[in-house]
């Protein structure tokens, strides 16, 4: 449910990244490194074409030369491929870390939900955290809830100091 409100989505993708976006970046990474592969085999054939009928020692230094060039170019679309790979490999995690905040963030709602549940519905009617009116242990347990549901109060206050709205 936290993903479909926006506000908390944002705030949700800042803090645990959008999976989607990390995708986009590894398969970047991916055509860079196809993009690469295709020059250098460009550059590789370029050169034998080219300098077929050449002769010489500048010629074979040259080949020499260019060889290295194609080589270095080759390694960079390694690194491409090597880098598309850490990305998504970092977005796995990030999705790991990302059910793990949702999943807490729900457990917390819910249990807030809870709380003002039994404080709000059943309060009216007499009855606190599930115990009769004037039972020792609703004393108890309805203190405990009033406390936990003031410092929810408090958490909402210090939400829309912040410039939150209605949570």
């Amino acid at each position: 449910m936290l993903e479909h409100v926006k506000p908390v989505r944002e705030a949700f993708d800042k803090l645990a990244g959008n999976p989607d976006m990390v995708k986009a970046y590894s398969q970047s990474w991916t055509n860079i490194g196809d993009h690469v592969t295709e020059v250098a085999r460009d550059l590789k054939s370029a050169v034998a074409g080219e300098t077929a009928k050449w002769e010489g020692v500048a010629a074979n230094a040259y080949r020499v030369f260019a060889g290295v060039q194609t080589a270095q170019v080759a390694s960079l679309a390694a690194a491409s491929y090597g880098l598309a790979e850490l990305t998504r490999a970092m977005g796995e995690i990030i999705g790991g870390v990302r059910t793990a905040v949702r999943d807490i963030l729900s457990g917390i709602a819910g249990c807030a939900g809870v709380v003002v549940d039994r404080i709000g519905v059943h309060g009216r009617h007499g009855r606190a955290c599930g115990h009769r009116a004037g039972d020792r242990q609703d004393r108890e347990d309805g203190v405990g809830c009033v406390v936990a549901a003031g410092r929810a109060g408090q958490g909402r206050q210090e939400f829309r100091r912040h410039g939150g709205g209605d949570p």
